[in-house]
């Protein structure tokens, strides 16, 4: 009888994962198809390929990626990504192209080598290979020395075209510090930035723009060169450029600028941006144009400087005002004036006798609304808004004088239950005011949100106050409030400013058109529809679901015997007629 052998299979052989198959091409030679080993080191693999090519000088070459996406050179940091299928090139080293670059710009080179170097740097500036190569042989000194034997403010020069975005990307790797560049450096590329000619190249105004940008953000030693030598004006004039780039790199620069500055030079350059002038051209030539604002990058930059603009007010919204500030008692003297002395001369006059000034001065201050009407300067002691609420205060009283007597006169004429007291409001609604605006936060890292209006006044942040101070007697008035329902009425203000600033309107004629329409009753019904909404939607969610198929055996149940228990005690049914 026969007997079968069973015999066990070898086990598989397992996959190496560091042999990959590529191909490797060459400008005039045949491709081959090899065996990437990933454990081989790539001079042992790039000597095979030259050996098969008959080539010499092995060290001179290099391996390239060669997809849409990456021509980088492969070396030991990135050989992994080569994947099987890939196709590579061999070709000079970085360290040949280097030294073919540097040769050519030498001084006794023809403009036409330059040139010609220039454009191949260019190509390969973005390459981390490259760079450290280029960097390790000076090259980044070869530049700097050519940019500052450059003419003032020439910028149609051809090699300038591809010179300085070439420098932009080079700069980039980090492997060059910002502080290495010199005065004469700086002082030319801002002379490009200066210069308003027509003939400017985009593409060498936009690097001039990025390289003072980085300068200013990663060097404190250079910072103050970079300021000097630009003005806001000047570089406002590049927000008029059609190129979305440049108005993003300006804007990018202006904010640079404004974070390094100290508080002083933050307030100038508020006044300054802040000009009609200048708030028309981002109004005109960036907020309105389709399609220009509403981009991420364009966008973030006004973020950051109107987050910067505002935050001007950090200082007196943490500053308290003592009672003994000569300045601020003079202000709270003209609130009194503007208010009660219609004809323009104090009512108090020389010949009054001292006890009658006693009491009125009190008397008005006290209808003003202040909670300490001997002193109150008081009042602004407390930080948030401190000293920021008295000048919106006088902002008011100074700019919107009928306004602002009117408010007072209202209020001091309803009644002390029914009276909106005008100081405790003015102080909250500047308050309200910072929060919502966020003012003393730093600008967000990817924000988006920037206010169009606030970039259509000189003083945005007071006319927005006027418009809300109004606002809050309306509202007052609307909701017939007392002084216990201070912090309810100012609930439905904050409600009605942010959903208003949430619309983002163009200007302040439209957010008081439209924080008009949204009154007392108009909140009340939104904040019943939202509730409604939302009560809704929780009785669909899942948690309720499940709780509902739980308890509802227990109260169908439940419902059966209060059932039965009604039909055994019995009941009394009331026989009806036709007459009834």
């Amino acid at each position: 009888m026969d007997t079968t052998l069973l015999r066990s299979k070898a086990p598989p052989t397992p996959k190496d994962n560091s042999l990959v198959k590529i191909a490797v091409e060459m400008a005039g030679k045949p491709p081959q198809l090899i065996e990437f080993n990933q454990k081989q080191p790539l001079a042992t693999i790039i000597q095979d390929l030259c050996n098969y090519w008959n080539l010499t000088d092995a060290e001179t070459y290099a391996l390239r990626f060669n997809t849409e996406t990456s021509r980088a050179f492969v070396s030991e940091k990135n050989r992994l990504e080569v994947k099987n299928g890939h196709v590579l090139q061999l070709g000079f080293s970085s360290g040949k192209i280097t030294q073919s670059i540097l040769d050519q710009l030498s001084p006794q080179s023809s403009h036409e080598d330059k040139m010609k170097a220039i454009q191949e740097l260019a190509g390969y500036a973005t390459d981390p290979t490259f760079t450290a190569e280029f960097t390790e042989k000076l090259g980044m000194k070869t530049l700097i020395g050519y940019v500052e034997n450059m003419e003032s403010g020439k910028l149609s020069d051809q090699i300038t075209v591809h010179l300085l975005p070439a420098f932009v990307d080079l700069m980039d790797h980090g492997l060059t510090q910002w502080d290495v560049l010199e005065p004469t450096f700086i002082k030319r590329i801002a002379s490009f930035i200066n210069n308003q000619s027509s003939a400017q190249d985009p593409r060498t105004l936009q690097a001039a723009l990025s390289i003072l940008e980085s300068l200013a953000q990663n060097s404190s030693t250079k910072y103050g060169i970079v300021e000097r030598e630009l003005t806001i004006p000047n570089l406002a004039m590049h927000l008029q450029n059609t190129s979305p780039s440049i108005q993003q790199n300006t804007l990018a620069l202006i904010n640079a600028l404004f974070l390094k500055a100290d508080d002083s030079k933050r307030t100038a350059m508020s006044k300054t941006l802040n000009a009609r002038q200048i708030r028309n051209i981002i109004v005109m030539s960036i907020i309105q144009v389709p399609g220009v604002a509403s981009g991420n990058e364009i966008a973030h930059q006004l973020h950051v400087l109107q987050t910067l603009m505002l935050n001007v007010l950090e200082e007196p919204m943490n500053r308290p005002i003592e009672s003994g500030d000569v300045e601020a008692q003079e202000k709270i003297k003209e609130l009194r004036r503007i208010a009660f002395d219609n004809d323009g001369s104090d009512s108090i006059t020389p010949l009054k006798d001292v006890a009658t000034r006693k009491q009125i001065i009190p008397r008005d201050f006290r209808k003003l609304g202040f909670k300490n009407d001997a002193t109150p300067l008081n009042d602004f002691a407390q930080v948030p808004p401190g000293a920021l609420a008295l000048d919106a205060m006088l902002y008011f009283a100074s700019y919107h004088p009928e306004k602002y007597s009117r408010v007072v006169l209202e209020n001091s004429g309803r009644g002390d239950e029914y009276d909106c007291p005008f100081a405790r409001a003015v102080i909250e609604l500047t308050k309200l005011l910072c929060e919502i605006l966020k003012i003393g936060e730093p600008p967000t890292e990817q924000g988006t949100l920037f206010h169009p209006m606030f970039f259509n006044h000189d003083h945005p942040f007071e006319e927005l106050f006027c418009i809300c101070i109004v606002v809050v007697n309306k509202t007052w008035k609307e909701m017939r409030a007392t002084v216990e329902d201070f912090a309810k009425v100012f609930s439905v203000v904050r409600e009605q400013i942010t959903r208003v600033l949430a619309g983002r309107p163009l200007t302040q004629e439209i957010f008081k058109e439209r924080i008009a329409a949204l009154t007392y009753a108009e909140i009340t019904d939104l904040w019943q529809q939202e509730r409604t909404s939302r009560e809704k939607w929780e009785s669909r969610s899942r948690p309720i679901m499940e709780l509902r198929q739980q308890i509802e055996p227990e109260i169908i149940e439940l419902i059966q015997q209060q059932r039965l228990g009604f039909l055994t005690e019995g009941t009394r049914f009331s026989k009806y007629t036709n007459r009834g």
